[in-house]
């Protein structure tokens, strides 16, 4: 049952991703002011959480208690989020090895290069994006 709500979830997950990803008009910008959305870096640690409370606060004009409680129950969720993410790795590196097993060694090698080109971009995509977030912290 578990496992179940867990694929469920991911699902869910991708389908949104795949949803966004179409829709060509809407930058993250526009989807997150201010990029107040989490980064989550290599170490497990948000890139962006620091900040977060002070921008949401000045944005909703939140008072200090709304603030410490949205921190708290952030706190609160964090351990389940990490523990999906980290299923969710789990799941992608377990499809991959299934998909694998499917291909030949020529659409392997495709893929392979498929893969590279897409990790390029994003890398240079969050190259772009921690540039906008510092900017946005030195306008401050």
């Amino acid at each position: 049952m578990k496992n179940l709500k867990i694929m469920i979830a991911a699902t869910m997950l991708l389908t949104g991703a795949m949803a966004l990803a179409q829709d060509n008009t809407r930058t993250q910008k526009d989807i997150h002011p201010k990029s107040c959305c989490a980064t989550q870096a290599k170490d497990g640690t948000n890139a962006r959480s620091e900040h977060y409370p002070q921008q949401i606060k000045e944005q909703l004009n939140l008072t200090d208690e709304q603030v410490t409680k949205i921190q708290s129950i952030k706190e609160k969720r964090a351990a389940e989020k990490k523990e999906l993410q980290k299923k969710i790795r789990e799941l992608n590196m377990a499809e991959r090895e299934e998909i694998n097993q499917v291909l030949t060694d020529e659409q392997k090698a495709k893929l392979k290069e498929v893969r590279s080109h897409s990790k390029k971009s994003q890398t240079e995509r969050k190259a772009v994006e921690k540039k906008d977030l510092q900017k946005d912290l030195q306008n401050k």
